[in-house]
């Protein structure tokens, strides 16, 4: 019975470890469930322009409305296009990424009525994948989307690729569109986009092929990625002269797209995400979500709104914008809002009625998005759903009322506020973690490692068998029942979340006859503890600083600041081991001193030892210490007050090879020291 009694005490701690990670996880890897509805609207070949005010008389029958397409699209994503690429600095000098694609800057001088130029604000993750999906679908991907196909790339839901497919889609660049969106492509001409050491053969293919495409006439969009910025960031980072090359090949690039448009086509200018200092990206950093998106037509856009600085907007806002644009229904999960101004002028009668159209048809859809989702979701409160119903009942009654550029002003602001308090809701459910389930979970674990601890260190071998052998069969009577009241109320609707509730509810009770075991045998318990702490106290003292440290995890700076935080840990290890070399030396010579003959040379031993312990304690906290100036910063540190000393990629301007040169002589160094040790030995 004593093996069944420990396997069943590894079966207890396993499923309380195991109700821990699951509601840590639920926390942090946040979920959003995709939805399957596709977004439908009625042709518009048999209606004008003209007659749109019409038809906004009744609101929710212009919402199924799609006029025909007003212009085609080319779609040129760079990957990892900062908006300080794009940005025009007149005090920039020797820099290697700024101000390096002036065609930008000279369009919006010359032709700011055909121009636009935003910073547009990606949503975490910036990886490219889920960028891509973010820009088709007007969404918010999460770290799991959880749809009918989970194993599979393929985007599932409703998406601009899906929806402008019978018009024609022409593909060119990374091949990570392929993956996402299979046989949707009128032609495509994918390239391989693993290897970012190569910075150049995407982009040639780009370059190769878009022209060509460009003369062509059966297509709406044409999509073309370009991969060498990116490429070139993850090699050498932004300041190297390689950057400045792929960038000058954009700046051409876009000079003659430019060149080769007609009246009919517009261009869009975006990045997927941004760049770190070092080059990479994929957190959440300023850096890595601010990139650019530059827009220009032949014929004029709307007009512009009255502000001078560049307008910052959402990435995703461009899913309802090109929808609008390109004539097809707005992907039925965007979330996104239109961007008026980047819309096409048509003519001084029609404009207005052409911005009240995209902007409701955006309204109604989000509206019908909202609905299905938290038809089949509890997270979105009941006091937000009743807010934006209130705030979209008014906009229903408001949009008849259009008549003139004081209400379209009046109606735009309202629909802007609705649409991004809407947004707003979904961010805080999609992209924020759940701090509450995190809690749990931690609390869960440690609460088990710590009980478990005392367990297995201060109780008895013999005390273990017999508490067991008692109490299995009580405990899975009480554990059955207690599940099977939770379950009672699920199916009751008491209870809404049931893999949460069931995770927590069944790892507390399971924590519970824990605790009853410490306690019932508290006694053993602390006279084992007295008496390991009276031969051990250099173990638990060693055990407590390990503790304080773990517990820094709870706060976000131990994590920004993880340099220092280890380096304060080895050097408190390191001195708490010279004082118990020190110590247990000194006991061991204490035997000895009987001998009045030898002690005043076990003194002078002594004497020595110490020193020299003390003096290597130094060394070695001197060495920490220094090593915190090549500690590389992150991005959410002071560049100013941390490691300065090694900036950029290997290889990078920045870095001046010093990395290798460290490299190198830590590796001499300990080869040598090996090569000693091993002749020694001989």
């Amino acid at each position: 019975m004593g093996k069944f009694s420990y396997f069943i005490f590894i079966l207890w701690i396993s499923c309380l470890m195991v109700s821990a990670l699951i509601l840590f996880l639920n926390g942090f890897f946040l979920t959003r469930i995709s939805q399957m509805e596709r977004s439908n609207c009625t042709s518009s070949n048999n209606l004008e322009i003209s007659d749109i005010k019409k038809l906004l008389q009744n609101p929710e029958i212009a919402g199924e409305i799609c006029w025909e397409s007003r212009k085609r699209v080319v779609l040129l994503v760079v990957d990892a296009l900062k908006y300080e690429f794009l940005d025009w600095q007149n005090d920039i000098t020797n820099s290697y990424y700024q101000n390096k694609i002036p065609i930008v800057h000279d369009m919006l001088n010359k032709f700011p009525n055909h121009s636009r130029l935003y910073k547009s604000i990606a949503d975490p993750p910036t990886t490219t994948m889920q960028r891509i999906k973010a820009i088709t679908t007007g969404t918010l991907p999460t770290f799991i989307d959880v749809s009918s196909n989970f194993a599979s790339d393929k985007v599932d839901e409703d998406n601009l690729i899906d929806q402008v497919t019978q018009k024609g889609v022409i593909l060119m660049g990374d091949d990570t569109w392929i993956n996402l969106f299979p046989g949707k492509y009128l032609r495509q001409f994918p390239a391989h986009s693993f290897n970012t050491r190569d910075l150049d053969t995407v982009d040639r293919e780009v370059r190769n092929r878009i022209f060509f495409e460009l003369q062509k006439k059966d297509w709406s969009l044409l999509i073309a990625h370009n991969l060498g910025v990116d490429h070139c960031g993850h090699k050498h980072g932004p300041n190297h002269p390689e950057m400045t090359r792929k960038l000058n090949e954009i700046n051409v690039l876009i000079k003659e797209i430019i060149n080769a448009l007609d009246d009919q086509t517009v261009l869009f200018v975006i990045g997927d995400h941004g760049m770190t200092n070092s080059g990479d990206h994929g957190g959440d950093s300023d850096d890595e979500i601010e990139t650019a998106m530059f827009i220009y037509s032949k014929s004029p856009l709307q007009d512009a709104n009255d502000e001078h600085e560049p307008r910052v907007l959402n990435q995703i806002d461009i899913v309802p914008t090109l929808a609008s644009i390109l004539g097809i229904p707005i992907p039925f999960s965007n979330i996104g809002s239109v961007i008026l101004d980047a819309l096409p002028s048509l003519s001084k009668t029609s404009d207005m009625w052409y911005c009240v159209h995209a902007l409701w048809k955006n309204v109604y859809q989000t509206k019908k998005y909202i609905d299905t989702y938290s038809a089949g979701s509890y997270l979105f409160s009941d006091e937000k759903l009743q807010e934006l119903e209130q705030m979209y009942r008014g906009l229903l009654q408001q949009v008849p009322k259009i008549n003139d550029q004081k209400t379209l002003k009046n109606f735009v602001k309202h629909a802007n506020e609705y649409l991004k308090i809407l947004r707003a809701s979904c961010t805080e459910i999609w992209v924020q973690f759940d701090s509450g389930l995190m809690f749990k979970g931690l609390f869960l674990m440690f609460c088990t490692l710590f009980f478990t601890y005392i367990l297995i260190n201060q109780l008895p071998e013999i005390s273990m068998i017999k508490i067991f052998d008692l109490l299995f069969f009580r405990v899975i009577i009480f554990i059955c029942i207690a599940l099977s009241i939770v379950y009672i109320f699920y199916v009751m609707q008491i209870i809404v979340n049931f893999s949460n509730t069931f995770s927590f509810i069944s790892g507390v009770i399971l924590l519970f006859f824990l605790v009853i075991l410490v306690i019932k045998n508290r006694y053993i318990i602390m006279t084992t503890w007295y008496n390991n702490f009276q031969s051990k106290k250099l173990n638990y003292i060693v055990q407590i600083t390990l503790f304080l440290v773990i517990v820094g995890l709870f706060s976000n700076s131990y994590i920004i600041e993880e340099n220092k935080i280890l380096s304060f840990l080895l050097i408190t290890q390191v001195w708490l081991l010279i004082y118990y070399n020190i110590k247990q030396y000194n006991t061991n010579n204490n035997h000895d001193k009987r001998n009045r003959k030898s002690f005043n040379n076990i003194s002078r031993i002594s004497n020595k030892h110490r020193t020299l312990l003390i003096v290597c304690g130094i060394i070695i906290c001197v060495a920490v210490r220094l090593s915190s100036y090549y500690w590389r910063c992150r991005e959410e540190q002071n560049r100013e007050l941390c490691g300065s000393h090694i900036l950029g990629k290997t290889g990078s301007i920045t870095s001046d090879s010093l990395e290798r040169i460290l490299l190198t002589m830590s590796l001499r160094n300990f080869f040598k020291y090996q090569t000693q040790q091993f002749s020694v030995g001989f």
